[in-house]
């Protein structure tokens, strides 16, 4: 999926500048990339509320060089996790691809992570569609509801040839592996304020 497929060097090298990001600990600031020429500006934001407590998904999705819960496996890594700077590279479906950390925040009730990739451009094919992109993603974990539930938002920026493909697959995939979590902590979506028990109804 992950692969570069005749993706000019200048367009590699222009791409790779817009997502050059400011490296604070606590923000990176709003990024609103101008596209290279051939790709054009997209966004994709999901957002899950899970009736458990955001611990579960700290533990399980904390560090910057465990990819396994986004399906990133077999990681070659530099530098020290959660620390900026660090750098993660994998093949994805048989494709390259490297990501640098540029924001690391955790503390009792919040976690954020976000990174850019720094290879070229990469091509998606199959299982996914067909399209070209590059990325910054920021990944947030908040606990909600005196601590007895969990709020994620997951924001991809994107530069892609495809911006109406390129949405759809971000969001399908996104959709997908945040699901899944539901089973995994035995834990239920939902939508709206706060679960309420019997007694505060």
């Amino acid at each position: 999926m992950r692969h570069f497929r005749g993706i000019p060097v200048a367009l590699a090298i222009a791409t790779t500048h817009i997502f050059a990001l400011s490296a604070g600990n606590s923000s990176i600031g709003h990024l609103d990339p101008e596209c290279p020429t051939g790709l054009h500006p997209g966004f994709e934001v999901s957002t899950f509320r899970y009736n458990v407590p955001a611990q579960n998904f700290f533990d399980a999705t904390g560090s910057f060089f465990q990819g396994e819960w986004y399906s990133i496996v077999n990681l070659t890594t530099n530098g020290v996790d959660n620390t900026i700077g660090a750098t993660r590279e994998a093949n994805f479906t048989g494709d390259f691809f490297k990501e640098e950390l540029v924001q690391f925040y955790r503390s009792s009730t919040e976690l954020v992570i976000a990174y850019k990739l720094i290879s070229p451009p990469f091509h998606f094919s199959d299982p996914f569609p067909d399209f070209t992109a590059a990325y910054t993603e920021e990944y947030r974990v908040m606990s909600i509801c005196a601590g007895s539930a969990t709020f994620i938002s997951f924001v991809s920026v994107i530069c892609t040839d495809k911006p109406a493909v390129a949405y759809d697959t971000y969001y399908r995939y996104h959709q997908q592996v945040f699901s899944g979590f539901a089973t995994q902590f035995n834990a239920s979506m939902f939508d709206g304020t706060c679960p309420l028990s019997v007694e505060a109804l």
